[in-house]
């Protein structure tokens, strides 16, 4: 699996969305995504530098602080391993000239070079940035012998650098549980049935409030296709997600020709993914590969109406039990999480 991916997104996946062992490291008020095998490093002495300070370290097993005259080098690294090392400084004019405010210079983080920094040898790659009230230096320093992966999980990291937010847990996403009518359609398709959810998102009243229809493969209205097709829709005014307007879509079959754009099946899990829905889109973006309530499936965003067809922005979860293929969609909404959350909650509760 390739890492990378541009990350100039602003939210981290909540764990329960994430999976795959992806998780936050904060620390004086900024933070990154790292992966599995990436750990808080502590932070080597400032010595007599006083701005910037040393405000976050990530590294691989066995990065350990070690006494350098020099502040960003002052890091003994394994040949196999990397860290990246975060540096502020008090104000975004103090770094020595003015720097570009926002996250953009972070997306030059993308390989790394030698000579890279003063009392290292090795390869490495910086960017400077201003943030707030704030400049910053995302500096990634690696391994002579690092392997590729190893080298873009820590150029990933870097892309992923912005400042630590107050966070409460976020709230479970909000379900209830399918009306005995939903499941009679459902499980009246012979390739759904075995598969319908128990939960759907929790709308407004008054019930019954879902527009249910169900396309099964071969029949009248449905001839040439070779899956069936259960669509729910709750279309409240005013809104635009749940619990005041909702789209639901389940597929089960042969999906080879289901969607009428590309859809992804691989590709490299995206550690972030708010921003991704308001922004238009072509083709489909592959957000990742997770296992779901025990089913191993690819997460995808459809492209933006109407490029994605009825199927136009929504987030999809894709799987295969023995021979058949499913796919669940939940059209999407921001922050992107939420929705994938919700996705989460559904998926989990099929039969």
């Amino acid at each position: 699996m390739r890492y990378a991916v541009a990350l100039a997104l602003v939210l981290a996946l909540p764990a329960p969305a994430l999976g795959g062992g992806y998780r936050s490291i904060s620390a004086g008020g900024v933070r990154v995504v790292v992966p599995a095998g990436w750990q808080r490093v502590p932070a080597a002495s400032d010595g007599p530098v006083t701005d910037p300070r040393t405000l976050l370290v990530v590294g691989t097993s066995g990065v350990q602080p070690r006494s350098s005259i020099c502040q960003i080098a002052g890091y003994r690294i394994p040949a196999q391993g990397a860290v990246v090392v975060v540096v502020g400084w008090k104000s975004p004019s103090s770094g020595g000239g003015s720097m570009t405010p926002g996250r953009a210079p972070l997306k030059k983080l993308v390989r790394v070079r030698r000579p890279s920094f003063e009392c290292f040898g090795g390869r490495g790659a910086a960017a400077d940035l201003a943030l707030g009230v704030h400049a910053y230096q995302v500096n990634v320093l690696v391994g002579d012998r690092a392997s590729r992966r190893t080298v873009e999980q820590a150029l990933a990291i870097g892309r992923s650098f912005d400042l630590a937010r107050r966070r409460t847990a976020a709230a479970p996403p909000r379900t209830e549980k399918t009306p005995p009518y939903v499941l009679r359609y459902c499980r009246s398709a012979p390739k759904l049935r075995p598969e319908c959810p128990h939960v759907l998102p929790r709308m407004q009243g008054p019930a019954p409030h879902w527009e249910t229809s169900v396309c099964r493969a071969g029949r009248d209205g449905c001839r040439g296709t070779a899956w069936d097709d259960l669509e729910l829709v709750d279309a409240g005014f005013n809104g635009d997600r749940p619990p005041v307007w909702s789209h639901v879509s389940f597929f089960a079959g042969d999906l080879s020709s289901a969607f009428p754009f590309g859809y992804p099946t691989s590709g490299a899990r995206r550690m972030v993914v708010d921003g991704l829905f308001r922004k238009p889109r072509r083709k489909a973006t592959f957000i990742g590969s997770f296992t779901w309530g025990g089913h191993r499936g690819t997460l995808v965003l459809a492209p933006s109406y109407p490029a994605g067809g009825e199927q136009g922005d929504h987030v999809i979860f894709r799987w295969r039990r023995g021979h058949v293929s499913y796919a669940l969609g939940l059209h999407g909404w921001e922050p992107l999480a939420g929705a994938v959350a919700m996705l989460r909650a559904l998926v989990e509760s099929v039969d």
